[in-house]
């Protein structure tokens, strides 16, 4: 496991992280981003030449502080280079209103990647005492040569490449592309716009959680709701005895969440997508470690969550 991180690097405060790495701040300021060498480091041109013949107007990225490329190719002359001391100090701003507050920041692959996440006070909210749901605001940028540099607002607390891809996946048709071109740098100081273009889906989502936190489910709607989400139609009981385990696991993770709920909580629409959410998360019907975060952050686990809560609300 050790392996995989030794070129990733991160600072974190709050819960930690599912893989148990970074460097934890009490309360994280964009200051301590900036200290921390491994993330805020600087990149730089270099010409491209083949067998020692140089070619004009093109270059390589590479790392100034330890010499790594970064780039998969090259790039041309109008490449503007946002350095990661850019991407953390536009929070600035931001951390000194008190609008936001960083949460997480880091780079993956020794430096091709990087990311800034910050939590937005004025955009949490409990639906139900207890569970919290948190916004965040995320800026993702990177020195492959072929990626824009992306500004989204997204739920998902980004920790690792995997979180990363999911917050991506997931908000990718609500996030603000910059180009590397002329003026990256200008429009990157543009993010108040972000913010106030993305607070309305989160409203949406806000409101949609509350409702749910306040109509009750019975049975049968339960085990149909179950069964949606498994892509099985409602059947009788006897009819179902293939398809058991995984309906089993199901109605033990309802059970588990209802421990967890408060009474006035408990057997609501809410209770069910906290189940189900709760089954993904422990991998459904995954069996090692590997796989089960795979199941939970990709593929099937993330069909489960967004076909459970479009049931939920139209239900």
């Amino acid at each position: 496991m050790d392996g995989i991180y030794q070129n990733n690097h991160m600072v974190y405060t709050g819960k930690i992280p599912w893989h148990n790495k970074g460097v934890y701040h009490e309360e994280l300021k964009v200051a301590d981003i900036l200290e921390h060498k491994p993330i805020n480091f600087e990149v730089q041109k270099v010409p491209l030449d083949a067998n020692g013949v140089r070619i004009p107007d093109w270059y390589w990225l590479q790392r100034t502080d330890n010499g790594l490329f970064l780039s998969k190719g090259a790039v041309s002359k109008g490449y503007e280079i946002v350095q990661p001391k850019e991407c953390f100090e536009f929070y600035e701003p931001l951390e000194e209103e008190g609008i936001c507050q960083m949460e997480t920041a880091g780079c993956l692959y020794g430096g091709v990647r990087i990311w800034a996440l910050g939590k937005l006070a004025s955009m949490s909210f409990e639906p139900i005492k207890g569970d919290e749901h948190n916004c965040f605001l995320l800026v993702c940028n990177s020195y492959d040569r072929r990626s824009s540099l992306l500004l989204m607002f997204t739920v998902i607390r980004v920790v690792c490449a995997n979180t990363l891809h999911a917050a991506i996946s997931r908000d990718l048709q609500r996030a603000v592309r910059i180009h590397h071109r002329a003026g990256a740098q200008a429009a990157l100081k543009g993010i108040q716009e972000v913010i106030k273009a993305a607070r309305t889906p989160f409203a949406d989502l806000e409101e949609a959680l509350r409702l749910l936190a306040n109509k009750p489910i019975d049975y049968k709607s339960l085990r149909a709701f179950f069964f949606h989400v498994l892509d099985k139609p409602y059947r009788h009981p006897n009819e179902i005895e293939k398809d058991g385990i995984l309906l089993r696991q199901l109605f033990e993770s309802y059970e588990q969440q209802a421990e967890t709920l408060p009474p006035f909580a408990r057997g609501t629409w809410n209770h069910a997508m906290q189940a189900v959410t709760n089954w993904v998360d422990r991998g459904g019907a995954s069996v090692t470690s590997e796989s089960r975060m795979d199941f939970s952050w990709f593929g099937e686990g993330e069909k489960y969550r967004q076909k459970a809560f479009e049931y939920a609300i139209a239900a």
